[in-house]
């Protein structure tokens, strides 16, 4: 699966063959996207400070983390997920240099 981000902020997942699963619109450009290595989970960071986490095959919001008091995000990353049972841990760099951590456990039932 493929993720693209657009200049009118829209996102569309698309599989290998270019047959369009989803659509959604960002609201905001997007400084970084990561895509799970198990292809199921998509991680956003834009100009408006906010990390969005989606499910890629929808593009359905999961979570929203507002870390807007650091200014836009510009870089996320993720753990490998082969690192299970490992907690997994999200990395987030915001433009005034403070990096955020976020830890998941791999024994939740939740994303």
């Amino acid at each position: 699966t493929m993720v693209v981000h657009m200049a009118d902020f829209g996102l569309y997942s698309f599989t290998v063959n270019a047959v369009k699963l989803a659509s959604a619109d960002a609201g905001e450009k997007l400084n970084d996207m990561q895509v799970s290595s198990l292809g199921q989970i998509l991680v956003t960071g834009g100009e408006k400070g906010r990390v969005v986490i989606r499910q890629v095959s929808n593009l359905v919001v999961c979570h929203e983390l507002d870390l807007s008091k650091h200014g836009p995000i510009r870089s996320v990353t993720m753990t490998p997920d082969e690192l299970n049972p490992v907690n997994q841990f999200l990395f987030i760099g915001s433009d005034d240099g403070s990096i955020s951590f976020i830890e998941k456990d791999p024994k939740s039932e939740t994303d």
